[in-house]
C-alpha cells in the first residue's frame, strides 16, 4: 500500500510528489495541506490492515521572515526528512508491539490449554514430568529440576524430578532446607526469583551458592508455604530471562501447584476406596477361615493374566478392585453352608451358594463407585459352554472380566486348602486349567493364563 498526496497553497495548486511507506500490517500517510488563512499542515494518519486508527496533526506558521514550504524547498525536503525518519520510527515501533501483542496472545492461548490439560491430569507422576517438559519447551532453559518433600514431615526438599541433567549431577545437588533463606525469601512471594540479582553479600546469595549453575528459582505454593522449588538453567539462545518469561514460569507453578493439590486429593480418595473394599471383603472372609486371602490373591492373579493380555494400567486397576468384591454375595450365605465340610454339598445348599452372584449384584447396585463390577461379580460362575449360574450364559456372552476372573478364580480355589481336601500342586491346576479350556473357561485366556499363572506362583515362591 503506498500513501501520497499534494501541496496545496489557498490560490493555486502545485502538485508536488509526497511518499508513503510499506509495512506488513503497519502503514503511516502523509498529507500536506494548508490554506492562506491557517497556514499549512501536516496530517500523519496510523494505518493497521488498512485501517486508519489515529491521525497527528502538525500546524506550521510563519515566523517573522520564516519562508514557508512552497517558499522554500529547501525547507519543505528538510521537514519532509524529519517527517520521514519520525514515521519510519513510529512504523518500526508499530510492527515491534504488534509482534510482542501477538506473541502474548498467542502464549496466553497456550497457557490456557496447557493448564486445562494441568487440571485434568490424576496421576502425579505424569502431572510433574509433563510441568517441566512445559517450562523447558516455553521457557527455552536447557536443564529444570524440581524440589520436593520426600514425606510431609521431611525437613528438606531434595532433587525428585528433572529434565535436561544426568542422574549423577542431580545427586550431587544439595538438598534445600525447610528453614533456609531461599524457602523463607520464596515464601513472601509468589514470583520467580532471578539468582544473580540476589545482592552479592546476602545471606540468601550465600544460601544459593550450591545453585549458582541455574538462573532461575520459582516456588510451588499452596496456601502461601512452600510445597516444592523448581530450579531453572540458562536459555538455550543464550539471553537473560524476560519477564515474559517469568510471568509464563509463575502462571505454569500456580497451576501445577494447585494441581498437584487435586492429585494428592484425589489419591487420598482412592487409597480410602482401596480400603473401604478391602474391610468389606475382610468382613466377608472372616466368616469363613478356608477361603481368608482367597479375593486377594485372586485379584493378584486376574492381575497377571490381564498383564500378559496387554491391558492398560487404569484397566488393571479396575478389574484388581472388581475381583475384590466377586463373593460379596456371600455374606448373606448361612453358617451352616461356610461351615460345611462334605463334598459335593447337599442339593439345598447348593443352590444357596447359587445366589451369591446375584445377592453380590444386588448389594453393588447401592454402590455408585462399584456399579460397573456388577457383570464381573453376577457373571463370574457362568461356563463357557453355557452350563454355569446363574444365568446359564456362555462364549462371548460372558464378559471378557468375567471370563478372566472365572479362570483366576478356579486357579486359586484349587490350589487353597479347603475343610474337605487339601490344596492342588501348581502344575496339577494348570492342567486342570487346560482340560477345561472350552468347556468351563475361554481356550483363548487359558493359553495365555498358563504361563502368566506360573511366572506368578514363581515370584511369590522366590519372595519378589
Amino acid at each position: 500500500m503506498i500513501f501520497g498526496g499534494s501541496l496545496k497553497t489557498g490560490t493555486r495548486d502545485k502538485n508536488i510528489p509526497l511518499w508513503g511507506l510499506v509495512g506488513i500490517a503497519v502503514g503511516v500517510a502523509i498529507v500536506w495541506g494548508g490554506d492562506a488563512f491557517s497556514g499549512y499542515f501536516v496530517k500523519v494518519g496510523m494505518v493497521i490492515s488498512s485501517a486508519v486508527i489515529a491521525v497527528f496533526i502538525a500546524r506550521l506558521r510563519r515566523v517573522h521572515h520564516t519562508p514557508l514550504p512552497s517558499e522554500s524547498p529547501h525547507q519543505y525536503e528538510e521537514i519532509k526528512r524529519d517527517l520521514d525518519a519520525s514515521s519510519r520510527y513510529l512504523v518500526t515501533e508499530l510492527e515491534r508491539t504488534t509482534t510482542k501483542l501477538r506473541r502474548k496472545t498467542f502464549d496466553m492461548h497456550s497457557l490456557f490449554e496447557i493448564t486445562g490439560e494441568m487440571s485434568a491430569i490424576t496421576d502425579l507422576d505424569d502431572l510433574l514430568n509433563g510441568f517441566l517438559l512445559t517450562l523447558m519447551g516455553r521457557v527455552g532453559c536447557y536443564a529444570v529440576v524440581l524440589f520436593l518433600k520426600q514425606t510431609e514431615d521431611t525437613e528438606e526438599f531434595s532433587p525428585q524430578y528433572w529434565k535436561g541433567l544426568d542422574k549423577g549431577t542431580v545427586q550431587n545437588l544439595a538438598p534445600i532446607s525447610v528453614d533456609g533463606e531461599l524457602v523463607k525469601s520464596l515464601s513472601k512471594t509468589p514470583d520467580p526469583l532471578i539468582i544473580q540479582r540476589v545482592a552479592e553479600n546476602s545471606s540468601l546469595r550465600r544460601n544459593l551458592l550450591p545453585f549458582r549453575q541455574f538462573e532461575v528459582a520459582a516456588p510451588l505454593l499452596s496456601k502461601k508455604e512452600v510445597t516444592g522449588i523448581s530450579l531453572l538453567g540458562e536459555k538455550a539462545d543464550g539471553d537473560s530471562f524476560s519477564e515474559m518469561d517469568l510471568e509464563l514460569i509463575s502462571i505454569l507453578s500456580h497451576q501445577v501447584s494447585a494441581a498437584m493439590e487435586n492429585a494428592k486429593l484425589l489419591e487420598k480418595t482412592r487409597l480410602f476406596y482401596k480400603s473401604s473394599i478391602r474391610a468389606l471383603v475382610a468382613a466377608v472372609e472372616a466368616r469363613d477361615s478356608y477361603t481368608r486371602g482367597h479375593a486377594e490373591r485372586t485379584s493378584k492373579y486376574a492381575v497377571a493374566i490381564t498383564q500378559e493380555m496387554g491391558f492398560t494400567e487404569e484397566e488393571i486397576e479396575n478389574l484388581s478392585l472388581g475381583v475384590l468384591v466377586h463373593d460379596i454375595g456371600k455374606i448373606a450365605m448361612s453358617e451352616s453352608l461356610l461351615s460345611n465340610d462334605s463334598s459335593p454339598l447337599e442339593d439345598k445348599l447348593w443352590e444357596e451358594v447359587k445366589t451369591h452372584p446375584k445377592i453380590g449384584a444386588s448389594i453393588l447396585e447401592q454402590v455408585d463407585t462399584l456399579r460397573w463390577a456388577i457383570p464381573l461379580v453376577l457373571q463370574h460362575h457362568e461356563r463357557y459352554d453355557g452350563s454355569g449360574y446363574p444365568n446359564g450364559l456362555g462364549g462371548k456372552n460372558i464378559t471378557l472380566h468375567a471370563r478372566i476372573l472365572a479362570v483366576a478364580d478356579s486357579f486359586d480355589a484349587m490350589t487353597s486348602d479347603r475343610s474337605y481336601r487339601k490344596a492342588m500342586p501348581t502344575e496339577k491346576a494348570l492342567d486342570e486349567l487346560r482340560k477345561n479350556a472350552g468347556t468351563q473357561f475361554d481356550p483363548k485366556i487359558v493359553e495365555i493364563a498358563v504361563p502368566a499363572l506360573k511366572r506368578e506362583i514363581d515370584k511369590i515362591h522366590s519372595g519378589s
